[in-house]
């Protein structure tokens, strides 16, 4: 069943609806059909490639990463877990930070990375360096390495006699 309607306009008001109308259809048909520019291949500065990486890594880790050619990649949502884990091994090879500089670093979230932690550390791969203030939160806190040579000496996995 059609229903029709009657409204008394006058002409000007009813071209100023049919106008603005058309304009509306017009705008949105072009927001849908627009094609986004593409940008042509150029490299990174080092800041843009700090902010590009998945990591969100700082300046001297990205140039360790270079010199030894193990730079992350961007990396889908089904292997997070293992990115997560493998993000904050990196990042702690080249910095000593707490927990929270290092989830503020690399937005892993800091639950997540306190499970990381202590899985690194009951594999012997994370070690708490010193306790002092952190510079995020301005509390004391433990700095973490996953670096071997700052790890403190009474961690060491060697065993002694005497």
């Amino acid at each position: 069943m059609e229903k029709t309607v009657f409204i008394s306009l006058p002409i000007e008001d009813l071209q100023t609806v049919i106008i603005d109308c058309v304009n509306s259809c017009l705008k949105n048909s072009k927001q849908v059909h627009s094609e986004q520019p593409t940008e042509t291949d150029r490299w990174f500065d080092l800041s843009e490639l700090c902010n590009y990486l998945p990591d969100k890594l700082e300046k001297p880790t990205v140039y360790g990463c270079v010199s030894s050619n193990s730079l992350p990649k961007r990396q889908s949502n089904d292997s997070q877990n293992t990115s997560q884990l493998q993000t904050i091994f990196q990042y702690l090879s080249g910095v000593s930070a707490t927990a929270s500089m290092v989830s503020d670093a690399t937005g892993v979230p800091q639950k997540n990375l306190c499970r990381y932690k202590r899985n690194l550390e009951k594999a012997g791969s994370l070690w708490e360096v010193e306790k002092k203030i952190c510079k995020k939160t301005g509390f004391k806190a433990w700095y973490l390495t996953t670096n071997p040579a700052n790890a403190p000496k009474s961690y060491s996995t060697q065993l002694t006699l005497f």
